[in-house]
This record gives structure tokens, C-alpha cells and sequence, in this order.
């Protein structure tokens, strides 16, 4: 039979075919396997972008409840300002109408912001909440329904508008306090404008730094030295230095560096100052024990009998500022146990709390009932660190002040400052000794 045959199996025939297909396509296979890998390699780029979004919306963007409630951050702080007084004053360590002052005018002022998914109240309620209760991260997040993160940026950013709210606040004022027209201070007093002294607070700091930062009781505190008016206010403040550093070292460095804006008297006036800081022109010191009155004043042999009247009036006007530290101590509970926190921050805790303090007494409405029951025992000196509670009645409980209005003037309290002998110490010295006379005789000099 004539024509072509193909001797090969079926086989061998599709294989033939195949390749046959193969030559005419040229390289059709090579290109579909590409095609495969970049597809491959999209859909995991694809998958991978998709997991990076999904991880930063659960991150920034959607919060999981720490503890589902139907009661929302939000929600509760309403509750507290629109509920009890008392709960306000327990949960923001202040009234109502103060907080929402405080907080318009943070707001307004000092860069303190909310988001879209925590408002401007929470932000300032977790604030207050750490500063006021010294509560944890975790126990914040229960009660206001946000992750650890979100709380902590929060607390940092309401921390860092009070410190900006305290550069304005921390300052003298034109408030006349009642002492002004107290008999017992007055005229005796009058170019006084405020009392110096410090206080510790307890740090956070690493074991390296410890027995500095020691001071006389164990743990590890920080010193502040403050101004304080005769309102209870606070009109400076240095912190940060060491718990174990002196007043007088301070009070110098502060007096010499004009990068602390210190607030100098003017001529003829004066702050009044303990025994560890030094006495120069606008510092005024109490009598020690070896210090002695003028031989030419009259009835000598009462000499001792003026230094005490003196030290006695001295020491109640003084008193003042340790009635400011420890109401600014009680309420801002934070101070006694201070967090695992950056010392920079302890410091602006500091001056966050100082700034409350002073904004509280300063309000308005005089309504603040912590302040009105030290105003109501203006003898009472507090323990720094008794416990807060919601003000009711009178304190009956015993402070640190024994109401004798008596210093300790031992020699250890002597200390050498450079210029403590020149003119303008004595020029103290003959005031100290004017004021003592006017005292002791009721004899005012004009």
C-alpha cells in the first residue's frame, strides 16, 4: 500500500506530537512557569501586606477591652463627676467644678488632647488616677477599658501638660491671706513674703545611686526645696537634687544660677529660712542657741526671754510651708510610693503635682475641702505621710507639730556658708534683733 505509514507506537506517536507542539511554540513553557513564580510571589507580598496592616490596626488602631465591661472609660468618669461628691473628691482628689476648670484650661493652654477613641476627661482622669491613688498600669486599664500602652501614652501626656501648666502656676501672686491682718505676725512680719524649706520625696533610682540619694532615712528619696506663700501656695521649686545634699548647698547654687529663675526679694524684703540655710541680705533666720541680743538693749536679762518670743512667731509663720507639704503629700498619694519611673519623670511628678496643688487652693471657689479643714486648724502641722481621706469634720488627729512653735537649735544645725559674716548678714542680724524687741515690748518701729 502506497503512502506514508507511521511505524511508531501510540505512544511514542504522542511524544512526538508533543514536541512537534513544542518547536512551533518556541519557548511557550519557560514563560508559563514565570508567570507561576511572579504570581506565587505577588500572593505572598499580598498576604504579607495584608498580616502588616491587620497587626498595626490591632496595635494603633482598634483596642481590645483588658476587661470586657459595659461600662466604658468614658461612661465612668461621667458617673463619678455626676455622682457623689465625695467619690469625685476620692477618685480626682478634687471637686467637680475644679476639675472641669482644670480641664478646659488644659485643654486650652496646655496642649492636652484627646483622640477619637479616648476623650480629653479620660485622658485627664488616668492622670489624676496615677498621681492621686498611686494606681498601676494594669488596675487603670481595668477601669478604663484601654490597653497598657494606650493608658501609659495618655498618663505621659497628661503628666507633661500639667509640667507646662506648673512653669505659669508655680509662681508668686497677688493673693492677701488672712495672716496679713493677723495681730500676732503683724506689723511685726510685713516685708516678709515667704518661707523656704524642703522636703523629701521617695525615689526610684538605680542601686549605683542609692546611698546618695539616701538622706538621713532610708529608702532612696529625692530633695526638694520649695517657696511657699503664706496662702499654702507654692511660688518655686527645685527638685531632683540628692536626698542626702543640704539646704544651704541648694539654696546657694539655686541663689547663683540665674538659669533657675529664682525669685529674688526686692530690697527690704525677706524670706524666712531654718537654721541650715544661710543667712544673707533677704534671708531671715531664727536665733541658735549661742546667738545673743545687743548689750545696749534695755532689760538684758531678758535677752533670752526675746530670742524665744522671736523664735516662737518665727517658727508658727514657718509652719505654714509644712502644712503645704503635707497637704500637697496627702492628696497626691503618688509622693509616698513613687513608681518605677524614669527619675526625669519622678521630677516632673514633682513639679505636675505642685502645679494641682496650687491650682486647687488658687481656685475660685475656695470649695476644695482638704483645704478648708486646714483652714479651719490653721495650728495643725500633718504628718507627711498619714493616709487621704475625704475631709469632713475638724482634724482631731496628732501631727508632727506640737504647738509650741519651738525649733531645735542645736550647734549641730551650724553651718559655715561663704558670706554668712559680711555686711549683709549683719544687716539681717539687726532686723532679727529689731523684730525680736518690737515683740517682746509692743513697741513698733515705723
Amino acid at each position: 500500500m502506497g503512502g506514508f505509514t507511521d511505524s511508531r507506537s501510540p505512544g511514542n506517536r504522542t511524544e512526538v506530537m508533543a514536541n512537534d507542539a513544542y518547536e512551533l511554540s518556541g519557548e511557550t513553557e519557560p514563560d508559563s512557569m514565570d508567570d507561576e513564580e511572579d504570581e506565587i510571589q505577588f500572593n505572598n507580598l499580598f498576604v504579607a501586606a495584608t498580616c502588616a496592616i491587620y497587626m498595626y490596626h490591632e496595635k494603633y488602631i482598634w483596642k481590645a477591652p483588658s476587661m470586657p465591661s459595659k461600662e466604658t472609660g468614658q461612661m465612668w468618669v461621667l458617673n463619678v463627676l455626676n455622682g457623689d461628691p465625695s467619690r469625685c473628691l476620692e477618685a480626682f482628689r478634687m471637686p467637680k467644678e475644679i476639675f472641669i476648670d482644670l480641664l478646659g484650661e488644659l485643654g486650652s493652654k496646655y496642649g492636652l488632647r484627646g483622640s477619637r477613641s479616648t476623650s480629653i476627661k479620660e485622658v485627664l482622669a488616668m492622670t489624676l488616677s496615677v498621681l492621686g491613688c498611686n494606681e498601676s498600669n494594669r488596675t487603670v486599664c481595668k477601669r478604663f477599658q484601654h490597653s497598657g500602652e494606650t493608658v501609659s501614652r495618655y498618663f505621659n501626656e497628661g503628666l507633661m501638660a500639667l509640667a507646662r501648666m506648673s512653669m505659669d502656676i508655680i509662681s508668686p501672686s497677688d493673693f492677701e491671706p488672712n495672716i496679713a491682718r493677723d495681730t500676732k505676725y503683724m506689723p511685726y512680719f510685713k516685708d516678709c513674703i515667704g518661707i523656704i524649706d524642703s522636703t523629701h520625696v521617695k525615689a526610684r533610682v538605680p542601686v549605683n545611686d542609692q546611698v546618695a540619694h539616701t538622706g538621713k532615712k532610708e529608702p532612696p528619696k529625692q530633695k526638694v526645696l520649695a517657696v511657699c506663700d503664706f496662702n499654702m501656695c507654692f511660688t518655686f521649686v527645685v527638685a531632683g537634687w540628692e536626698g542626702s545634699t543640704e539646704d544651704g548647698t541648694i539654696l546657694n547654687q539655686v541663689i547663683s544660677d540665674p538659669a533657675h529663675n529664682f525669685p529674688a526679694p526686692l530690697k527690704g524684703k525677706y524670706y524666712l529660712v531654718n537654721c541650715r540655710c544661710p543667712m544673707r541680705r533677704g534671708f531671715l533666720q531664727p536665733y541658735r542657741e549661742n546667738d545673743r541680743l545687743p548689750d545696749f538693749w534695755p532689760f538684758c536679762e531678758f535677752s533670752h526671754d526675746y530670742q524665744r518670743v522671736f523664735n516662737q512667731r518665727h517658727s508658727s509663720l514657718h509652719s505654714v510651708i509644712k502644712r503645704a507639704f503635707g497637704i500637697w503629700k496627702k492628696k497626691w498619694i503618688v509622693l509616698q510610693d513613687m513608681p518605677f519611673f524614669s527619675f526625669e519623670k519622678q521630677r516632673l511628678i514633682v513639679a505636675a503635682t505642685m502645679a494641682l496643688h496650687n491650682y486647687i487652693r488658687r481656685h475660685h471657689s475656695r470649695s476644695d475641702p482638704d483645704f478648708r479643714e486646714y483652714d479651719e486648724n490653721p495650728e495643725f502641722v500633718p504628718s507627711e505621710t498619714q493616709k487621704y481621706h475625704v475631709a469632713e469634720d475638724p482634724i482631731s488627729q496628732p501631727g508632727e507639730y506640737n504647738g509650741q512653735d519651738e525649733y531645735d537649735y542645736s550647734d549641730e544645725d551650724e553651718l559655715d556658708f561663704e558670706g554668712e559674716n559680711d555686711d549683709t548678714t549683719m544687716s539681717m542680724a539687726q532686723l532679727r534683733d529689731r523684730i525680736a524687741h518690737e515683740l517682746a515690748t509692743g513697741a513698733v518701729s515705723i
